[in-house]
């Protein structure tokens, strides 16, 4: 099974848990990581340079030619690992790992036990024998966010903005990434939107989605939300509501380059 985990990463030289990673890695040789890059202005390129370094047959790096957002730098690595290097499950995770990457096994399990499901989402619930380390208000807001969302999707969600989410490679999956998202920040309500679209409104029905409670989570100094994001989210949240139709299609095209690649996929073009 060829397993992809996309990481996003803007300005996270001082975030970036490398000795964090490189463990993962050497427990999890079938995982590959892609890093995306969008136009940090710090050295986390050179980080993520000597991460691939160490283990160069499961990782690979895209920078972005300029800033674009999560969304954007989300939606090229996981159009760039199913269409360029083959992925059958791809997902992604957030750069300081406040999502440990080990519980990615979780939602990789849950594929495995479930193949009718298509898309495994990380939950972060405070249940008895799980370390869930959220502040109170964070908890609250996103218990209402979520409430939000259920009613956009048509279907009752429980945390949609957990940052770890995996999926079974499909050409719908295809489909659903390949024009930029609307919403910066709220993506992954968008990217369920667009599998709704492609599917049909029996959506939920026919193909499952998979609420996985994480073991792990804990807040993470340094984020880059701020109080006006919320407000923004709740308008992207009106704007998915809205659509009704797949947007043009868009792929990453040439707005990235790929700095370096997995040793087995040293035929693909590089940056010079």
């Amino acid at each position: 099974m060829v397993s992809h985990l996309v990481i996003p990463c803007y300005n996270e030289a001082e975030r970036l848990p490398s000795d964090r990673i490189l463990e993962f890695l050497r427990d999890n040789p079938h995982w590959t990581l892609v890093f995306v890059d969008d136009g940090s202005r710090d050295t986390t390129l050179d980080l993520l340079n000597e991460i691939h370094q160490q283990e160069p047959l499961q990782t690979a790096i895209l920078s972005l030619k300029q800033n674009s957002g999560k969304a954007e730098a989300v939606r090229t690595g996981m159009f760039c690992a199913i269409t360029q290097f083959a992925a059958e499950r791809v997902g992604f995770a957030d750069a300081d790992l406040a999502t440990p990457l080990e519980e990615v096994m979780l939602l990789d399990e849950v594929l495995d036990r479930h193949p009718d499901v298509e898309c495994a989402l990380g939950v972060r619930l405070p249940l008895l024998g799980h370390e869930i380390q959220r502040k109170k208000h964070r908890f609250l807001i996103g218990r209402s966010f979520a409430r939000l969302a259920s009613w956009v999707l048509g279907a009752k969600c429980c945390d949609t903005q957990c940052g770890m989410k995996l999926f079974r490679v499909s050409p719908e999956l295809e489909s659903a990434l390949n024009a930029p998202f609307l919403s910066r920040w709220v993506f992954d309500v968008e990217l369920i939107k667009r599998l709704k679209l492609v599917h049909g409104n029996d959506f939920f029905n026919r193909v499952p989605l998979w609420e996985q409670p994480l073991e792990s989570w804990e807040e993470v100094a340094g984020s880059k939300l701020r109080p006006r994001d919320f407000l923004i989210a709740g308008l992207d949240l009106w704007r998915i509501w809205r659509q009704t139709s797949l947007p043009e299609a868009d792929p990453p095209g040439d707005r990235f380059d790929i700095i370096a690649l997995p040793e087995s996929d040293r035929s693909l073009p590089r940056a010079a």
